[in-house]
C-alpha cells in the first residue's frame, strides 16, 4: 500500500484513540515481524548493558513509522541508527528518566520536562537532528498539541508494562526476570506504536502539509513562469518602423502574470494604416493572463478588412460574448492610424481616456471617449455603443495611451496617481525626444510618486508621437 492510500492524518490536533487504533492496527498486521523484531531489541539491550539501547528503539520506531505509512517492516533497518548510538543513548534515557520522576512527583516540574521529551527519540531518528534541536522540537509540539494529552499517553506507557508484570508475575507462573523479558518482548511494539502515532498525527503531518505546500508552491511557480513567458510573448516584439512617427510602449505586470495587453498591427498591405490597440482584462494573475491570450487570437481575426476602430471594437465584443465568464470584462481602446496623411481615429470601449499633447498649442487634452467594456451583457449596449474622434497630428503630436495601473497607482499615504500628473510630464519639452522618453518618464514618475508601495495593478504604456522633421503637406 502506497502512502497516498494510507495518508498521514492531516488533523490539527492529537488524537489518543487514533493512537490506540494505529498502534493495535500495525502490531496485530506484523505481529511475528514486531515480536522478533522486539526480541532483539531486548536481548542486544541486555548483552549491551543498555548502551545501545537508542540505537535500538530509535530504529525499531522508524520500523512502526514506516509501516504506519503503508511500508513493510524490515529487519535490517533496526541497525541502521547504530552510528549514532551515544546521542540516542542520552535521548532515551533523558527521556525515561525525566518521565518516571514527573509521573510519581506530579508536584515537581519534572513532570513537565519529562512530558516534553514525548517526541525526543523519534525526532531525532526520523530527522537525523541534534539531541538539543530534537528536545527544543519536542517541547514546542506538546505544548502545541495539548500537554495533558501527551502527559496521559507517557502514563499508559509506563503502567501498561507494570500492570501486566504486576499481573503475571501475581499468578506466579515465571520467574520476575523471565516476566520482565516476556512482557518487554510482546507489548514493545504496541507501546512503541503509541509514540510513533502521536508524532505521525502531529510533526508528521505538519512535515508532509510542508512537503506538499512546497511542491504546489513550485508547480505554481513554475505554471506562473509559463503564464508570464505566454503573456510577454503576445506583445510586440520590436516597435514598427514608421516614416515620420516614433512608437514606444511596455506592459509591466503586477504579478507574475495579468490580464494588460497592447499591440501594433498593420491594416493593408501597403502599411499605410497601422491599428495600435490597448486592453486591460478584468482581474488579475493567471485568469486574466488567460483571456488576454484568448482575446489576442480574436484580435488577429478582427482585423482583417477593417479600418474603422468602432467597427473593430464591436466585432470584438461579439467574439468575447459567451466566450468569458459572467462579471468579467475587458476594456480596450482601438486607433486607427493613417501615416500619409497623419490622421488618427480613436474608438473607447471603457478603456481610460487616451491623452493627446500639441505642440502647436502646448496643450495636453483629455479624450473623453466613451464606451461599454467588452463582453458585457448585450442589453446594456446602446445603438452605438463605442465613441470615436478623429485627430489630425501634427509635427510634435503625441496621443498617449495607458491603462489604469497608472492612474491607480497609489502611495503609502493613500493617494492615487491621477491624470493631473501625466500633463505636468509635458511642461519640458525639450526632454520629450522621443516616444520611448516619454514611456521612461512616466514610469519613473508613478515609482517616485508610489515611495516603495507596492504595485498593485499592472502598467502598459503606448506612446505615439508625430516627429517634428516631417514635411507639412496638408
Amino acid at each position: 500500500m502506497s502512502p497516498t492510500e494510507n495518508p498521514v492524518y492531516p488533523e490539527d490536533f492529537l488524537s489518543v484513540k487514533r493512537c490506540f487504533a494505529d498502534s493495535f492496527r500495525v502490531w496485530i498486521e506484523n505481529i511475528w515481524v514486531f515480536w522478533g523484531v522486539s526480541f532483539l531489541v531486548v536481548v542486544l539491550g541486555a548483552v549491551s548493558f543498555t548502551i545501545l539501547n537508542g540505537a535500538l528503539y530509535g530504529g525499531f520506531m522508524l520500523i512502526l513509522l514506516k509501516t504506519m505509512d503503508g511500508e513493510k517492516p524490515r529487519f535490517k533497518e533496526i541497525f541502521q541508527q547504530f552510528r549514532r548510538f551515544f546521542p540516542l543513548f542520552a535521548a532515551l534515557w533523558f527521556t525515561i528518566i525525566l518521565t518516571i520522576a514527573g509521573t510519581i512527583l506530579l508536584v515537581i516540574p519534572g513532570v513537565f520536562l519529562g512530558t516534553s521529551c514525548f517526541y525526543l527519540l523519534i525526532l531525532a531518528v526520523d530527522r537525523n537532528i541534534s539531541f538539543d534541536e530534537a528536545f527544543v522540537e519536542s517541547r514546542k509540539a506538546v505544548k502545541r498539541y495539548g500537554f495533558w494529552k501527551h502527559f496521559l499517553l507517557c502514563v499508559i506507557v509506563l503502567c501498561i508494562p507494570i500492570i501486566s508484570m504486576f499481573l503475571v508475575n501475581k499468578a506466579g507462573l515465571f520467574s520476575i526476570e523471565t516476566v520482565v523479558m516476556l512482557i518487554f518482548v510482546l507489548l514493545l511494539p504496541f507501546i512503541l506504536g503509541l509514540q510513533v502515532s502521536a508524532y505521525r498525527q502531529t510533526l508528521k503531518a505538519e512535515e508532509e502539509k510542508r512537503r506538499r505546500y512546497e511542491q504546489e508552491f513550485e508547480y505554481m511557480r513554475d505554471e506562473l513562469e509559463t503564464a508570464h513567458d505566454m503573456q510577454m510573448s503576445l506583445l510586440p516584439k520590436e516597435m514598427p518602423r514608421i516614416q515620420g512617427y516614433d512608437i514606444a510602449g511596455v506592459c509591466i505586470p503586477a504579478n507574475h502574470v495579468g490580464g494588460d495587453y497592447f499591440a501594433y498591427r498593420w491594416l493593408d498591405r501597403d502599411k499605410r494604416y497601422l491599428s495600435v490597440v490597448m486592453a486591460d482584462v478584468s482581474g488579475k494573475a493567471m485568469v486574466a493572463a488567460v483571456i488576454a491570450v484568448r482575446f489576442n487570437e480574436m484580435l488577429r481575426y478582427e482585423l482583417k478588412h477593417r479600418h474603422n476602430p468602432s467597427e473593430i471594437l464591436y466585432g470584438l465584443h461579439n467574439s468575447l460574448t459567451g466566450q468569458i465568464e459572467e462579471g468579467t470584462f475587458v476594456t480596450c481602446c482601438v486607433a486607427t492610424l493613417d501615416t500619409e496623411d497623419g490622421t488618427i481615429e480613436i474608438a473607447n470601449a471603457g478603456h481610460c481616456h487616451p491623452s493627446y499633447y500639441s505642440m502647436s498649442e502646448d496643450k495636453v487634452t483629455p479624450l473623453e471617449i466613451n464606451g461599454f467594456a467588452l463582453g458585457m451583457p448585450s442589453q446594456f449596449l446602446r445603438e452605438k455603443p463605442f465613441d470615436t474622434t478623429r485627430i489630425k497630428m501634427k509635427a510634435g503630436d503625441i496621443v498617449l495611451f495607458y491603462t489604469d495601473g497608472v492612474v491607480d497607482a497609489e502611495n503609502n499615504r493613500g493617494e492615487f496617481y491621477d491624470q493631473s500628473r501625466i500633463k505636468l510630464l509635458f511642461q519640458k519639452q525639450e526632454e520629450i525626444d522621443s516616444a520611448e522618453t516619454l514611456v521612461d518618464k512616466i514610469l519613473a514618475s508613478v515609482e517616485k510618486f508610489r515611495q516603495g508601495a507596492p504595485q498593485k495593478d499592472d502598467i502598459s504604456i503606448v506612446v505615439l508621437k508625430r516627429k517634428n522633421n516631417i514635411v507639412n503637406n496638408f
